[in-house]
């Protein structure tokens, strides 16, 4: 599949809001092993307790999988994963990015989330103190 292209509309979406949509990049034949890839890095995380849950103040460990809520975060795939690291690489992806900031293109951090059907939450984003003194838990949500 060649890369997609980007028109000057699309560009300045993007520095807008943050987001460009493009369609496919990928071929349906390689999305296969990003997914099992993707679900045996979580399963071995979630199982080994060394996950973090972004709905919970503290979320590593143990309180990460014992919480009501998830929205699971691991860092550095491509450092996990010969699949994910490829991925880094694909002048596909590659050539869509530096349309939009430019050459000589460098990544210095990933991350993937797993936000699970039926109890996946909201973002945990820290406490803060109102101007009455009083702290309050703050959430990110889609809505805003």
């Amino acid at each position: 599949m060649p890369a997609p292209t980007l028109n000057q509309e699309q560009i300045d979406s993007f520095h807008l809001n943050g987001f460009v949509r493009v369609g496919p990049v990928l071929e349906e034949s390689e999305l296969a092993p990003l997914r099992a890839e993707y679900d045996r890095l979580f399963a071995e995380a979630i199982e080994a307790k060394r996950i973090r849950n972004l709905t919970v103040a503290d979320g590593d460990g143990s309180v990460a999988v014992a919480a009501k809520t998830q929205m699971y975060q691991i860092v550095q795939m491509a450092e996990r994963s010969l699949v994910y690291r490829k991925l880094l690489y694909d002048t596909r992806l590659l050539d869509l990015v530096q349309e939009i900031i430019g050459p000589n293109v460098m990544v210095f951090h990933d991350q993937a989330l797993f936000k699970p059907a039926r109890t996946g939450g909201p973002v945990f984003l820290g406490t803060r103190t109102t101007r009455t003194g009083n702290a309050s838990r703050r959430r990110w949500s889609p809505a805003g």
